[in-house]
C-alpha cells in the first residue's frame, strides 16, 4: 500500500473510532445537561462522520490495488481478464 493510502485509511480509521467513542459517551463535555444526541468533536462539523470514516479508510485500502489494476496514462489495448478476488 502507498503512503497516501495508508494516510487515508489511518486517517479515516482515527475518525471511524473517534466518533464511535463519542457514540458511546466516552469522551464527550461533562459541562451542563446531557443531550439526547451527541454534539462534540467531528458531529460538529460532519452529520454522520462515523460513515465518512469507514468509507475514508476503505478509500485509502482500495487505493494500491485501483492503482495496480488500471493504467494511468494511456487504456490498454486489447481484452484483459480481471483476476479473481
Amino acid at each position: 500500500m502507498r503512503a497516501g493510502g495508508l494516510l487515508l485509511a489511518a486517517a479515516g480509521i482515527a475518525l471511524a473510532v473517534r466518533s464511535g467513542l463519542l457514540l458511546l459517551g466516552i469522551g464527550r463535555p461533562r459541562r451542563g445537561p446531557r443531550p439526547d444526541f451527541v454534539l462534540a468533536g467531528p458531529y460538529l462539523r460532519v452529520r454522520n462522520p462515523l460513515l465518512a470514516g469507514v468509507l475514508l479508510a476503505c478509500v485509502g485500502v482500495a487505493y494500491a490495488e485501483y492503482l495496480r489494476r488500471v493504467p494511468r496514462w494511456l487504456p490498454a489495448l486489447g481484452r484483459r481478464r480481471l483476476p479473481d478476488i
